[in-house]
């Protein structure tokens, strides 16, 4: 294990809760230094919870067990995360928009075998799109569709946090226009941020497949597909500012991100 942290004795004790799952999650060889990097590392030493009891991070360390889904290694990268800015790992996890959603998740016990399949959940995917990328000039290299033209035009279909029972798929598509690309994720954002639930395409264990396939489908007919008939050249990107188009987007150095 890499030592990523420095500093320990953070504290407090793991709840009762905390100690269940995490017991229900890890190998019995992994429990003790799973227990610890809970103590030392997610704790009072995360930003503004210096305070807070074993109850009151429960949220916190829940999310950090949820996304290590019994992985030590991946256990080290969400207390990292948490560290940064833990607001980006309750997100990740399904429990930022509700302060009680963290209570309902119960941990698949250790060893059990995945009930999902990312890879093909994946592939199905692209499948999917293909019927639509295809006559429009897109070729596949992996999970990457690229359109050649004067502004070159890609979608990339990106896995996010990975379950035995939980999986997040989003999709990026770029017009790689100059001076400045312009950058749409998917699914959009809400207009209000209060309306914020989940990331990305949210497939569970139970779920069904063709639903999964038949939103991200939708997305793309009415998100992008305008997108990849219009805007071909340098010209016309420039007039999708011009417009309102592109009216709500955030600009970070050379790309303006459309939400």
């Amino acid at each position: 294990m890499s030592r990523l942290f420095q500093k320990r004795a953070s504290g407090p004790e793991l709840s009762p809760e905390t100690l269940r799952r995490t017991d229900i999650l890890f190998a019995p060889e992994d429990r003790g230094r799973a227990i610890a990097l809970l103590y030392e590392e997610c704790g009072n030493n995360l930003p503004f919870l210096d305070k807070a009891d074993m109850y009151e991070l429960e949220r916190f360390r829940f999310a950090a067990l949820k996304y290590s889904d019994g992985n030590l290694v991946l256990l080290e990268s969400a207390v990292k995360l948490a560290q940064q800015d833990w607001r980006d790992l309750l997100m990740a996890t399904g429990f930022a928009h509700d302060v009680e959603a963290h209570r309902s998740w119960e941990p698949k016990p250790a060893g059990e075998p995945a009930e999902i399949d990312p890879v093909l959940l994946a592939a199905t995917i692209n499948d999917r799109l293909a019927t639509m990328l295809i006559p429009l000039g897109f070729e596949r290299q992996g999970d990457e569709w690229r359109r050649s033209c004067e502004v070159p035009q890609v979608l990339r279909l990106r896995t996010g946090l990975t379950g035995r029972t939980e999986v997040k798929f989003f999709l990026q598509v770029t017009l790689e226009a100059q001076p400045v690309r312009v950058v749409l994720h998917l699914p959009r954002l809400p207009h209000r941020m209060t309306d914020l639930r989940e990331q990305g395409y949210v497939f569970r264990a139970g779920d069904s497949e063709e639903d999964l396939y038949v939103a991200v489908v939708r997305d793309v007919i009415r998100d992008c597909q305008p997108w990849f008939q219009r805007f071909t050249s340098t010209t016309e990107v420039q007039r999708g500012f011009e417009d309102g188009t592109f009216a709500r987007h955030l600009r970070v150095e050379d790309q303006a991100l459309v939400f």
